[in-house]
């Protein structure tokens, strides 16, 4: 319960913009929203916490608008909680990216639950259903929600809902012999779930305060699982990297908004509002962010000295906090090198590694656990590779290459095991990369230093072709995987040359979480993974539910 309670204060605090006081949180002991509203509550404490009495007047308002008693797990908005599903912001309508899956089958006389389940060749098709069908085939008039819980979902009873069909009592089967749902399970699940609420009368749209309880409620019936996975809040604009709104996701979320859009396209549903964007009228408070003169001298130091180090490294701690809100400013890469230019310098990496530490103790975890969960993945989804990547894996487990050249094989194979991810740009330059693609988001290799430059600016002009910033990632320079003679991050006008693949790839991980960046577009799904699988690091940003059903699956194998 401490945990959950920690993770309630700190997720509240990253959302509402107060993400600078989670480190004085935890080195003061305080792990709960209602420790925090004690202290808020006592002006000579607060002011020591918190030194700007406009931030102080802020937390204290957020914090009165929390109901502790009732919801202190929900540090959600009440204006978000109620929002209908929407289509993706800007969108006429959504991408339906399974409107051809077969629909529910009615099937009486189940034989062989393991077959009609795991068998990718199985065909529906010809099979009797009636869950997608509607009772009258004039159009379904939307029924706007109302405030609160749907009084529909406050009487849901999942168990009951599985057990009166074929595919829920098969589903519950599997669960109790393995333990764990299959993606092929899991989407049943939601189909069963979906067809319930989409053929109820009268038709009422759900919102994401109704999509959340489901999800818990999937949970109470299947411990195993993840509610991430079903459903995810959207993000408001103030709390993303990119300074975009983000819609709601998750697979329960995903196939609702499927089939509203098939059952709109078909005529059978009018359309209601377009979409929705989250309101996002609350001022962050780091937008508000005065400056402070007290660091003047210091800053000043840090710009025009290299050395000696330890008094780099004192100054750099001086300025932590300074710091940290002008990276939650949104400020572009060379607006904070003229603040700090020290970054550049080839000992710059250090000092991103302490930034991290103090933000994110105990997540240093790279080191350790990079091999171990390369291998659980493996065992989970090596039957999915093809010939050329199980010849890579013989690699891998061989012991003719030295540590640096398994890494960089084990990196490169990243793609192939996970789930592959959604890409939701649109239009005339819409992108959907290549498994090649996705690697060189992550780590490219050159033959010889000479090529380093042509390969960032061809990478760079790409990038740019479709709106997309160039990010941190490495570069092996090397005749081939068996002979890396160098090894290099490169962000921008940043060039760090490191002693191994595994620094590298940390030097990236830090730079995207301390600069406050958002993952590559290409790769984001491989870096999410790495978060949470490898960093064992949660934020507010982890929105790929088939990645948080992976490293639950991992975990859950220990």
């Amino acid at each position: 319960m401490e945990d959950e309670d920690q993770n309630d204060l700190e997720t509240f605090l990253d959302e509402n913009g107060f993400h600078f006081i989670i480190d004085a949180c935890r080195a003061n002991g305080v792990d709960s929203l209602q420790t925090l509203k004690q202290i808020v509550g006592d002006a000579n404490e607060c002011k020591e916490f918190i030194p700007q009495l406009g931030q102080r007047i802020k937390l204290k308002a957020k914090l009165d608008g929390i109901n502790l008693e009732h919801n202190q797990s929900q540090i959600i908005n009440s204006e978000e909680n109620n929002e209908e599903i929407s289509e993706e912001p800007g969108a006429n309508k959504v991408f339906v990216l399974d409107v051809d899956n077969q629909p529910m089958p009615v099937a009486p006389n189940i034989q062989n639950v393991q077959f009609l389940l795991m068998d990718d060749d199985l065909s529906l098709q010809n099979k009797p259903c009636s869950d997608l069908s509607i009772a009258s085939t004039s159009t379904t008039t939307l029924v706007e929600p109302a405030n609160g819980i749907n009084e529909v979902i406050l009487n849901f009873n999942i168990s009951q809902l599985l057990d009166a069909t074929s595919m829920g009592r098969a589903v519950k089967a599997l669960y109790k012999a393995k333990k764990t749902l299959s993606s092929k399970c899991q989407s049943y699940l939601v189909e069963i779930i979906v067809q319930h609420f989409i053929n109820a009368v009268p038709f009422r749209r759900l919102t994401n305060e109704d999509f959340r309880k489901i999800s818990k409620l999937i949970v109470e019936e299947f411990p195993n699982e993840l509610p991430q996975v079903y459903f995810t809040s959207p993000i408001r604009k103030r709390n993303s990297r990119d300074q975009k709104t983000g819609i709601a996701r998750g697979k329960l979320v995903d196939k609702y908004r499927n089939r509203l859009t098939f059952l709109r396209d078909s005529g059978i549903l009018l359309s209601s509002r377009s979409s929705l964007e989250v309101n996002d009228d609350t001022t962050d408070a780091s937008e508000n962010f005065d400056y402070n003169g007290d660091h003047d001298e210091i800053i000043t130091w840090l710009k025009n000295n290299q050395e000696p180090w330890s008094d780099v490294v004192s100054k750099w701690n001086a300025t932590y906090e300074y710091r940290q809100r002008l990276y939650m400013r949104h400020e572009n890469l060379q607006e904070i090198l003229a603040v700090f230019p020290i970054i550049q310098n080839p000992l710059g990496h250090r000092l991103i590694d302490i930034d991290f530490e103090k933000r994110f103790p105990s997540h240093n975890l790279l080191y350790n656990n990079f091999e171990t969960v390369f291998n659980k993945l493996l065992e989970l989804k090596k039957k999915s590779l093809n010939q050329s990547d199980s010849l890579i894996v013989d690699i891998i487990k061989s012991n003719t290459i030295n540590n640096d050249s398994r890494h960089y094989l084990m990196l490169m194979l990243l793609p192939a095991l996970l789930p592959t991810k959604t890409y939701n740009k649109k239009g005339k330059n819409s992108w959907y990369p290549t498994s090649t693609e996705i690697i060189s988001g992550i780590v490219i290799q050159v033959k010889i230093p000479g090529d380093i430059p042509n390969i960032i600016d061809e990478k760079r002009k790409k990038l740019v072709k479709y709106g997309l910033p160039l990010l941190p990632f490495v570069i092996i320079e090397g005749a081939s995987y068996t002979d890396i003679n160098q090894i290099y991050v490169s962000y921008d006008s940043i060039m760090y040359r490191v002693v191994s693949v595994l620094k590298a790839v940390d030097i990236c991980f830090q730079l995207m979480h301390t600069l406050n960046l958002k993952y590559p577009y290409e790769c984001e799904h491989v870096w999410m993974f790495i978060q949470l699988g490898i960093y064992n690091l949660k934020t507010v940003y982890d929105k790929i539910p088939n990645i948080l059903d992976i490293v639950n699956k991992i975990k859950s194998s220990d």
